[in-house]
């Protein structure tokens, strides 16, 4: 019961805080994006101190890291990959949300690429990763990393599709804004 007010009273405010951001002209998906990755990880069951979010987004067919929570800069920088490869890769390809609450390094296809390997030290024990979806298209991936087996439940991953559809919503909104945006700059110019 308490996530469940926990969740409201999030979603409550990240509604309001990206209406306020419309309305008021400033609007700037970065800071609303990071508020929105901080509180995915505030509505979990589990202990949330041990729990990252990479955001992912795909640009020319790869998948990138477009912000992220408790991950180093190395990952933002290294940590890409192709439909069906690794395990954002993985659920970019299948569209549909997932999670892992004990990853199998040596027998899981998805977590055993060299490129992609994770040293011992930094190796997560659950992972979840939801497609953010418009229409048939994925724009990108939320991926939410826990450094303890049984990390997540059903009802994380419930939760988390709400915060998921936000940010699709905002990368959605901010690509036809800046595309809007160009058009009238260049029209004005003519």
């Amino acid at each position: 019961m308490i996530i469940l007010v926990r969740h409201h009273e999030s979603a409550s405010r990240l509604i309001s805080s990206l209406t306020y951001s419309f309305h008021s002209g400033r609007y700037s998906l970065d800071n609303v994006l990071r508020e929105t990755l901080a509180e995915c990880i505030t509505v979990l069951e589990k202990d949330q101190s041990d729990k990252s979010i990479s955001l992912f987004e795909v640009k020319d067919d790869i998948l990138q890291i477009r912000d992220g929570i408790r991950i180093s800069a190395e990952s933002v920088v290294k940590r890409t990959f192709e439909k069906g490869t690794g395990f954002a890769g993985s659920v970019w390809e299948k569209g549909e949300a997932e999670y892992i609450n004990n990853i199998d390094y040596e027998g899981d296809p998805r977590f055993n690429h060299e490129e992609h390997y994770f040293p011992k030290r930094n190796r997560f024990k659950s992972m979840m990763g939801i497609p953010l979806q418009v229409d048939e298209q994925i724009i990108g991936v939320l991926c939410i990393q826990s450094e303890s087996e049984d990390g997540f439940c059903a009802d994380d991953l419930r939760a988390l599709e709400f915060y998921a559809n936000l940010c699709t919503f905002m990368m959605l909104y901010d690509k036809i804004g800046l595309n809007t945006k160009g058009s009238e700059d260049n029209d004005s110019s003519k």
